[in-house]
Formats: C-alpha cells, structure tokens, sequence
C-alpha cells in the first residue's frame, strides 16, 4: 500500500487478521479507511479473486472510500453503486475487487441475493462504515442481518461507539456474530443492560436508563471483538480549545421567544389537566421552535421561513470576521438559518461556500477541494450532511451557530478538522444565548437530557 500506517494503525490491521468479525471504534480522524484497505489487500494477496462490498452513507462513498483506494493502493479495483437500480446493477457487473454502494442500498441487495442466489459468489467480506447507521431495528438493518450470512468476514465501523444508550450497540454486534456476543433478543439485551424509570411528574412516561457500570461490563463482553484508539492517545496532536460565546438577545428576539413559551406552557397544563401526556413528538417540535426563533428565524405552519431578528447571523459574520486567517467551518440547523448567514457573511466581502443535503456528491468534493485550496474564508455545513468523511484540515476554527441534539453527530462533525493531519492549534466556539433553552441543548451532549426534560426546564425559567 503506498501509505505508511501509524503504529495504531498497524495495530488495528493486525487485530483484523486474527478475526473474521470486528469492530474498529477509533475516534473520527483517526485514519480507520486506511486499515481496511490494508486489510483487503492481504484478503487478495491470499485469493486474487476475492471480493469486497463495502456499505457507508452515500455522501463519502467516492471522497473517503474510491479516492482512497485510488490514492493509497491504485493497483486495487472499484465500483461504485448509487441508485437508480439499473445504474447499480450495472456497476456490480463490471470486474472490480471492491464494491461500494451506500447504506440505502442494503434492501436492494437483499433483493438480489432472493432473485439471484449467486449474486454474492466470490464475496468474502462485507465492511459496513459508519455502523451506527444499523443500530435500530428498521427494515435496513433486517436487510443487512440477512445478507450478512453470504459473508466469511465482517468488518464494522464507528468513530462515536462509546456514549448514548446501551442498547445502540446490540444490532451492529449481531451484525457481527449474531446472537453468539449479544444474545438473540433485542428485549433480553435491553432488560439486562437497563432499567426503566418512571418520571415523578410524568408517570406514565418511562425512560430507559442504562445499568451502572454496564458501559464497562459490556467493553469487557465484547472486547475480543473491538479495537478503539482514541486520537490523542496515538497521534501528536495540536491543542483544542473551546468556548462558549454567550450574548443576550435583543427585545425582538426575547419577545418572540417568552411568546412561545406561553404557548408550550398552556399546552403542557392542558396535559397535566386531563391526566395525559404530552408526546416526545409535540414536546420536540415544540423545542424546536424556541431554539429556532433564539436562532434568529422560525417555519410556520406554511413551511415558509420567517426572519425573527438577525441579530444571531450578524454576530456569526463577527466571527468570521475575527478569525478568517483560521478559514471557520460554520455548522447550522436548519436552511434559512444558512442563507440569512451566508447573506451578512457576503455583505461583509467574505467569499463563503456550504454543504448540505442538496449538495450532489461531485459538486462536494470540488467545495471540499476548493475550501482546502483557500479559496473560501468560510464554510457552512449542515451537521448531518458534513459528519462523516471530509477532510478539512484548512480549518482551525469551528463555529457552532447553534446547538444539536445528537451527540455522536456532533463528535463526528468535530472531527472534520481536528483529525490526522492537522498540525495547528484548534478552536471551537459554542453560540449561545442567554436564558434561553439553547444552554439545556449544548449540556444534552453531555448528559442525554431527553425533549421532554428540556421543554420542562424551557418553562421553568
């Protein structure tokens, strides 16, 4: 392979020969693609006519998984399957050592193998990136538990393993082993690794919490199966620091947002009153609004944005302002909130650029390559869209304009430029307005504060 593996690297490669299933759960940027292509490379060395499907999210199907096998082993075959299904059939026709088509396409080969019991032949390993994607039970995940059978290796990948329920692990260690580790029920899994609580205030709403010390029972159960490096304990690298830039909000804003809360507080009485709960569903759309009118614009009802105040997007373009030389990545929510920054970020001369779900997967790379270049003084990403595969190493300088609620989401859009190959110092700052429920949502990534819990405390100020 023309790459040189850091010794974890190394490590992880030889674990991966010992084994016919494994979990690498190295933190984002830790270089784990490199591994697996060494991996299929010894496969070939051993039978030439071994083949490799690889599953990931559409979006790096070419930047982190074609253009790394070209760049790092060119001598290694690929095709790349993406809809329509006679573009992908087409593409597991033409002679290649790798197949790589995206997570959406499990079904569609579950498909096959009915209509084509040799459709599999010559495939000896299955590499699923970003496992997470399979970890509950939907008719995906069905799907790859049923082709995972014509496999003789299995090969899982996930950067944001560790934090978040228990249970988020039973169905990517099944597709592994199957029942062999974590049993053949979900319910068992679930019953003896957590406990459900009652709420004092909400009896008929129970919350699964995990077991004490089940984090560590479970790394212990399933250590023979996982590799894990953490990034900073294999790689030397650069200082991150972060911050949280706290402001109030204007009387505009603070109006709007103290009118919703009356709303939602009305609502929740109404509940309370006749003896029913209010659904995880209302109280996070509910959530959503608040954080969305803190963030300066909201979508009512005709699905038609509406500019609160743009006293949030001008203090992004501050920022950026103040640390252009550091090229910002700029992560926001929802699209309005994207194209009011975008505006008083070009208003002030900055040339800026975004990626997001429109964003076809070619026209990605060119903004990916075109950022990394320094052609734009900022990008903003849309966290979902920009988590996973993107090198951005240009960037020294993250700017959350507003918070998440998905911790693994969030880990991984961190690593966009805090990952092998950065060599300079780091920062990442928080946006946050005062009194309002975006303090609730940045500690959620923390301590997994459910919607309901963080509309209460909305109320309760």
């Amino acid at each position: 392979m023309q790459y040189t593996l850091f010794q974890h690297q190394t490590d992880t490669v030889n674990f991966l020969a010992k084994t016919r299933a494994a979990m690498i759960g190295s933190d984002p940027g830790g270089g784990k693609t490199p591994c697996i292509i060494e991996d299929i490379q010894r496969r070939l060395n051993a039978n030439p006519m071994s083949k490799t499907l690889v599953i990931a999210p559409k979006s790096i199907l070419f930047s982190a998984w074609q253009d790394d096998i070209i760049k790092f082993a060119p001598h290694i075959r690929t095709s790349v399957a993406t809809a329509p299904a006679a573009k992908r059939k087409a593409a597991f026709q033409k002679p290649a050592n790798v197949y790589i088509t995206n997570t959406d396409a499990v079904k569609w080969l579950d498909q096959q193998q009915t209509d084509d019991p040799l459709f599999f032949q010559d495939f000896e390993t299955i590499v699923v990136d970003e496992s997470g994607f399979f970890m509950n039970s939907s008719a995906r995940t069905k799907a790859l538990l049923k082709i995972r059978q014509h496999f003789k290796y299995a090969r899982a990948m996930n950067g944001t393993l560790i934090g978040g329920p228990i249970t988020n692990l039973y169905y990517q260690y099944f597709f592994l082993t199957g029942s062999y580790d974590v049993g053949p029920s979900f319910g068992k899994f679930r019953n003896m690794s957590m406990i459900a609580y009652s709420k004092p205030n909400m009896p008929q709403y129970s919350e699964w919490k995990n077991k004490p010390g089940i984090e560590q029972i479970m790394a212990k159960m399933l250590a023979h199966l996982t590799i894990r490096h953490a990034l900073t304990d294999v790689v030397d690298m650069p200082a991150r620091l972060e911050y949280t830039y706290k402001y109030t909000p204007n009387v505009k804003v603070r109006k709007a947002y103290e009118q919703m809360k009356s709303i939602a507080r009305v609502e929740l009485e109404d509940h309370k009153k006749n003896k029913t709960k209010i659904s995880a569903v209302n109280a996070s759309a509910t959530v959503a609004k608040l954080l969305q009118i803190s963030a300066g614009s909201i979508l009512n009802e005709n699905h038609d944005y509406i500019l609160v105040d743009p006293q949030r997007f001008d203090l992004v373009t501050d920022l950026i302002l103040q640390y252009q030389q550091n090229k910002p990545l700029v992560f926001f929510n929802y699209t309005s909130q994207r194209i009011y920054m975008m505006e008083a970020a070009n208003k002030a001369g900055l040339k800026t650029s975004f990626i997001d779900g429109s964003v076809s997967a070619t026209e990605r790379n060119i903004r990916v390559q075109d950022f990394q270049k320094g052609i734009y003084d900022a990008l903003f990403l849309q966290p979902m869209a920009a988590s996973h595969g993107l090198t951005l190493t240009a960037s020294t300088c993250s700017i959350w304009s507003v918070p998440i609620y998905r911790g693994d989401i969030y880990t991984q859009a961190q690593a966009r430029n805090y990952r092998i190959g950065q060599k300079n110092r780091v920062t990442t700052i928080h946006i946050e307005a005062k009194n309002t429920l975006e303090r609730d949502v940045y500690r959620k990534l923390k301590h997994k504060v459910s919607s309901i819990d963080l509309l209460n405390e909305a109320l309760k100020e």
